[in-house]
């Protein structure tokens, strides 16, 4: 079994769960859907789809949303970090957000893309532009 450890934003609720080493590292999902947007304030969600019951939480358990009796999200009530979400058509499965975990970085194919009529249109041109790019925030200049 392969270990993944993730957490909210504060660090108030902390997620974890195991996956069969012979099952790799799960390939991601991103949401372009009007819900995932304003839930978040992104363009899109980054998740993979876990079994809900290999989850548990070492610290607080999260806050439970119902948006519908078919969708649900778990959150922070601290931060509203979210951490993932449920969703009827995937029964038993967490949607669980790619940037709460720790080793978001081995996460990187990416498996299906949900309501694509929905992608803002200048999210590709804006990923590939070099003007306005920083690897970190820009640091201001001290005046001597």
């Amino acid at each position: 079994m392969e270990n993944f450890t993730g957490q909210c934003a504060c660090g108030a609720v902390k997620i974890q769960f195991d996956l069969p080493k012979a099952d790799g590292i799960p390939k991601q999902a991103l949401c372009h859907c009007i819900f995932c947007k304003r839930v978040t304030g992104a363009c899109f969600t980054r998740s993979i789809v876990v079994p809900q019951s290999s989850i548990s939480f070492p610290a607080a358990v999260p806050q439970l949303y119902v948006h519908s009796p078919s969708l649900k999200w778990h959150f922070c009530s601290a931060c509203g970090g979210q951490l993932f979400s449920e969703n009827a058509v995937l029964a038993g499965k967490a949607i669980v957000r790619v940037g709460t975990l720790d080793r978001q970085e081995e996460f990187e194919e990416v498996q299906l893309q949900l309501f694509c009529k929905r992608t803002n249109g200048w999210v590709k041109g804006a990923l590939e532009a070099e003007n306005g790019r920083f690897d970190e925030f820009a640091q201001p200049e001290v005046v001597a």
